[in-house]
């Protein structure tokens, strides 16, 4: 391994600690939130709650428009270039248009809040979901930005410490009142902290920007980026699609119940994704970057060293969960919730599988190939539907546990083959790369 590899691995280690510390706290607070809310809520309020929520996130991605993973893409190019001013104009275009999409769509995401929820989302969970979801998409393309110039660990701030601070404040204060708690007004609380990480996020995007505010403005650009950018909405869309779906079609088919049980297993399995997201995130520019500079083919071992580092980070939060996962269960989220815990396993297992097969998703994407990102991505969905239709009611949340590993794993594999193909590597943690030996001879 050459120096060069170790020394950007060094870097972009240290950069991924400070953003573990960033994350891991906010995943402390978010876990308390959801526990929170789960007990006063009960499994149906907190069931209601979180169908309102997935079509929140749903919404979000389609209100982006795959700007989030365009603008990391393009500011670290304008970074390398030095353009200063056309990524001013950038921000400024991928923001409108995510505003100019929301007042096109936004009668048609009321209609699709209450087909979705069949039932679920009333009228004002539905008209509360909508400004979250402006907010969500919004506040994601600052934080993208911040990430794209090189900020990474200031770009979680926002998001994953300064809106659940913020929302646990607001709901300490709520409970503290004696004020009983519902699903939409949990939603609006939820809606005020959104409201603060954008505002934060907006700021740091401000302090961001380089000193140059001439408008030397390369328009032209804008097309190839509506271009671009509708081929990661679609691969955004559907991701998003198929973490959240599951907890609607639960809703739709057994309730909300079911689906305040099973939501409790997904927020635990996350803590299995939380060292590889923050790897993907720190790696995302810097692929980015290597892809201009035409030397990533040099940095194999790097994208290998991250995917070992996040697996073996997922297996120790497999091993401690699998083994502790009722009594964690039962703690966080009181009683009525045990039935969560064979779900959560089988969950955990696709943690694991993410895990090992690395940055499949993100390496495609900052090397131009977000088509088949987003073919591979469809194909994943309709599978996901499917298993869900045909699981859910034989297996209830069992069914749907099952259906997400078996879409994880499906999707994970085809990226990582369409990476050996495109990109002569392997991203999985084996690290087995034989185009090494071709390239140095």
């Amino acid at each position: 391994m050459n120096d060069d590899v170790v020394s950007a691995f060094r870097a972009l280690f240290r950069s991924g600690s400070l953003s573990t510390l960033a994350v891991g706290l906010g995943l402390v607070l978010s876990a308390l939130i959801a526990a929170l809310l789960a007990r006063e809520l009960g499994p149906e309020g907190f069931g209601i709650y979180s169908v309102a929520l997935s079509f929140a996130f749903i919404t979000s991605a389609v209100l982006q428009f795959g700007l989030p993973s365009l603008v990391v893409r393009e500011a670290a190019r304008l970074r390398v270039s030095q353009s200063d001013s056309q990524l001013r104009f950038l921000w400024l275009w991928s923001n409108g248009l995510i505003l100019l999409i929301f007042s096109l769509v936004a009668g048609g995401l009321i209609l699709a809040a209450y087909l979705l929820g069949d039932g679920a989302l009333t009228p004002g969970l539905a008209l509360a979901s909508l400004p979250l979801a402006l907010v969500f998409a919004l506040t994601g393309l600052q934080a993208a930005t911040v990430r794209g110039v090189g900020k990474a660990v200031l770009s979680h701030l926002p998001e994953n410490l300064f809106r659940p601070a913020s929302m646990l404040v607001l709901l300490s204060l709520l409970l503290i009142s004696e004020t009983a708690l519902t699903a939409e007004l949990a939603l609006n609380l939820l809606l005020a902290s959104a409201v603060t990480a954008f505002s934060a996020s907006l700021v740091l995007v401000l302090l961001s920007f380089g000193a140059d505010r001439t408008r030397r403005w390369r328009t032209s650009e804008a097309r190839q980026w509506m271009i671009s950018g509708s081929r990661f909405w679609l691969s955004s869309i559907l991701s998003v699609s198929i973490k959240h779906l599951d907890v609607i079609l639960l809703g739709a088919f057994l309730g909300s119940a079911e689906a305040g049980i099973y939501k409790a297993a997904v927020t635990l399995s996350i803590l299995s994704l939380l060292p590889v997201t923050i790897f993907n995130t720190v790696l995302q520019p810097k692929i980015s970057e290597l892809h201009t500079r035409n030397q990533l083919s040099d940095h194999r071992d790097l994208i290998t060293r991250f995917a070992r580092l996040g697996l073996m980070c997922g297996v120790l939060i497999f091993l401690f969960l699998s083994i502790f996962g009722g009594t964690v269960v039962s703690l966080v989220f009181g009683p009525g919730y045990e039935a969560a815990t064979i779900p959560l396993i089988i969950l955990l297992v696709g943690g694991l599988i993410n895990s090992g097969f690395g940055a499949v998703a993100i390496l495609l994407d900052m090397c131009g190939h977000e088509k088949v990102v987003a073919r591979t991505f469809f194909k994943a969905a309709v599978i996901s539907v499917l298993l869900n239709i045909g699981l859910i009611p034989t297996f209830g949340i069992l069914g749907a546990s099952i259906a997400s590993a078996l879409t994880t794993l499906f999707w994970n594999a085809t990226l990582c083959l369409h990476v050996r193909k495109l990109l002569r590597m392997d991203s999985s943690a084996m690290g087995l790369h034989p185009w090494a030996r071709d390239d140095q001879a």
